[in-house]
């Protein structure tokens, strides 16, 4: 089985000279990993920012979107003016027919916005001092 987080980390180490910090760990209590704050297993720095970055498999995307979403943590994060991106992952076909494969991400980006100006983007039904969340699926490079 591949390792998601280590093939982010090492993408986002080369892509965007990012410097990449662990912060899901093994409880060996309850017997599961535990992110930072529910919401991130690793954080970068980059382009003069810092990033919560949540790390899934394309079959899982849909309902670690919905983790996200529903945890009041990440206003908070995202109201600070840092960025919060969930990042899946998928086996893609190099060539039509063939047997190759190549990993590819997938990225949501979350941010805020007033809820008054959202009008037909998708968004969080959390509304904190006029505010929702908002997110975008960054396009592929």
């Amino acid at each position: 089985m591949t390792n998601l987080k280590q093939k982010t980390r090492d993408w986002l180490k080369e892509k965007y000279k990012a410097i990449v910090g662990n912060v899901e760990y093994w409880n060996k209590h309850s017997r599961k990993s535990q992110d930072l704050f529910n919401l991130f297993d690793l954080v970068a720095i980059f382009n003069h920012s810092i990033y919560g970055i949540q790390v899934t498999s394309d079959k899982n995307f849909a309902s670690h979107h919905k983790k996200m979403v529903q945890n009041d943590i990440l206003w908070y994060w995202l109201d600070t003016e840092q960025f919060a991106w969930l990042v899946a992952w998928r086996k893609k076909k190099i060539k039509r027919g063939g047997k190759a494969y190549k990993w590819t991400p997938k990225i949501r980006e979350y941010y805020l916005m007033d809820y008054r100006e959202v009008k037909d983007l998708e968004h969080s039904e959390l509304k904190i001092n006029n505010q929702v969340i908002v997110w975008k699926d960054l396009k592929k490079s």
